[in-house]
């Protein structure tokens, strides 16, 4: 018999489970695909965020947005996200930002 905290808990999972599901959905868009893009550069989730000054605490709060996006999104192939940030980076870089 369930409790009322494992009831509880069982409601949260499922929740979680539902909003990464959401997450996993709007970015599979097109639109979606260009505004992931777009946050994933912004965020540098896979980048040294460490500048010897206060900087460094501007780009691990972006980082730790950029973490939990993925986290929500549990996007299981490595591959496509180190593509999306390559992309990302490259575009900055010829930009000459950052």
């Amino acid at each position: 018999m369930n409790t009322e905290a494992e009831k509880k808990e069982q409601a949260r999972q499922l929740n979680k489970a539902q909003l990464a599901h959401d997450y996993d959905l709007t970015f599979t868009t097109e639109p979606g695909q260009r505004v992931w893009t777009d946050l994933m550069r912004r965020t540098h989730p896979f980048t040294n965020a460490f500048t010897g000054n206060s900087r460094t605490f501007h780009l691990l709060g972006e980082q730790a947005i950029g973490q939990h996006l993925l986290k929500m999104r549990a996007m299981v192939d490595y591959e496509s996200i180190k593509k999306y940030i390559k992309t990302a980076e490259e575009e900055e870089n010829k930009n000459g930002k950052r």
